[in-house]
């Protein structure tokens, strides 16, 4: 049995990179939703728009009344739960943002209940489940802030909950089709292509390819009958192929129909089952490796140091000025980022940082008009401001890192029975 343990838990093996794609295509499919409903506002959410706040209650239960009062109060709200958004995105706090901004997404969800489609009504659901996950291993703000890195692959009790809503998703829904016009007519396609949800580009398939479309409606029904068992298979490339096949699923919908953020966040919540293995295949990227020299005497410094070089996923050293760099740190009064030799300080560091990161194409933002002023700006801001040890270990604590704490385990269990 011994020898099995790692076969029968292969199906709960999830990989840092499968939780960062998670989190951030969940994380920006979110924040572009707020931002596009932004100008919407009033409409959908004051008592100047489609629905009251009593006409709201009346129509529909109320589960979570947290945008029910002044409009004030609910912009406030909308404004916290944006900056949630943003911190889940970003890997800050993010059990507790991912809690917090589910539990206000049902709020606003609930304010008016007939605006959302089926990917809105997702999105809090996975946030919720969520936070039984290990978030903290994925490089963001609170990865930075481990004690110990953690390992390339995980097993998490917490990704059976997904196991347990994705696999009848995608199998009930297989079983609930029209076999006639899916399989054997292979009709289904084309009529949605014609509804009322195809897309420009989906017409335009139609219309060019005429008999390609049954085939794609017999590759839909089988995928989604057939793939979900791939997934529960403890053969890393059977998985891999149970998961690529339902993505293309989504690619496909999101190119060809007209289904609002869906394809995005089914497309988020499978890349958490790509197995870790799959990620070790890919090339690394050479990248140049960062040197960031602070001032030995800040611990803000240094911490905020691993922050930003996890964020931008950067390959660095970060160690106390000395020798020239101690001396143009002195004279700058700013950090030095040191990059194939070249010493970069103040707002332009950041811009070294982005030189040895992944986010290269970034640094063409210098080239804007203004932008090197404004960095320039937001650095001396922090920088002249450094808080005290006593602040730093109160907000950017070294945390233990654990995969599956007892609390996360018992609640898996609980909503998986």
């Amino acid at each position: 049995m011994k020898g099995l343990r790692g076969y029968l838990l292969h199906p709960l093996a999830v990989s840092p990179w499968g939780l960062l794609l998670f989190r951030v295509g969940l994380g920006l499919t979110l924040l572009l939703d707020l931002l596009r409903m932004l100008p919407w506002w009033e409409a959908f959410f004051s008592d100047r728009g489609l629905l009251s706040r009593k006409e709201a209650m009346d129509f529909a239960p109320v589960r979570v009344p947290l945008f029910f009062g002044s409009e004030w109060w609910n912009a406030l709200l909308y404004g916290l739960l944006f900056l949630l958004a943003l911190a889940f995105t970003l890997g800050f706090r993010t059990r507790w943002a991912a809690f917090l901004g589910g539990l206000l997404l049902f709020g606003l969800q609930n304010r008016n209940p007939w605006l959302w489609n089926t990917g809105h009504v997702l999105i809090p659901a996975f946030l919720f489940l969520s936070t039984l996950l290990p978030l903290e291993a994925a490089p963001g703000v609170d990865r930075a802030l481990l004690k110990k890195a953690p390992p390339p692959s995980l097993v998490s009790a917490g990704l059976l909950a997904f196991l347990a809503l994705l696999f009848p998703a995608y199998f009930i829904n297989a079983a609930a089709k029209d076999i006639g016009s899916y399989f054997l007519r292979g009709d289904a396609v084309m009529g949605a292509l014609m509804s009322s949800h195809g897309s420009v580009l989906g017409v335009r398939l139609m219309e060019a390819f005429p008999g390609l479309l049954p085939w794609l409606s017999r590759y839909t029904f089988l995928v989604e009958a057939g793939a979900p068992f791939l997934l529960l298979l403890p053969l890393w490339p059977l998985r891999l192929l149970g998961v690529l096949l339902l993505m293309s699923l989504h690619v496909g919908f999101a190119l060809f129909l007209d289904v609002g953020n869906f394809p995005f966040v089914m497309l988020a919540a499978l890349s958490l089952l790509l197995p870790p293995q799959a990620f070790a295949l890919l090339p690394s990227l050479r990248l140049p490796e960062a040197t960031v020299h602070y001032d030995g005497g800040c611990g803000f410094c240094r911490r905020i140091s691993e922050v930003l070089t996890a964020l931008l996923l950067v390959r660095a050293r970060i160690q106390p000025a000395e020798g020239e760099a101690l001396a143009l740190m002195e004279r700058e009064r700013s950090w030095v980022v040191e990059v194939e030799g070249r010493r970069y300080t103040g707002g332009r560091g950041f811009l070294g940082l982005l030189w040895a990161s992944p986010f290269r194409p970034l640094v063409l933002l210098w080239r804007l008009p203004g932008f090197p002023w404004l960095a320039e700006k937001a650095y001396r801001l922090v920088a002249d401001r450094r808080p005290g040890p006593g602040w730093t270990e109160r907000h950017l604590p070294r945390r233990d890192f654990k995969a599956n704490p007892p609390w996360a385990v018992l609640l898996t269990l609980a909503f998986v029975g």
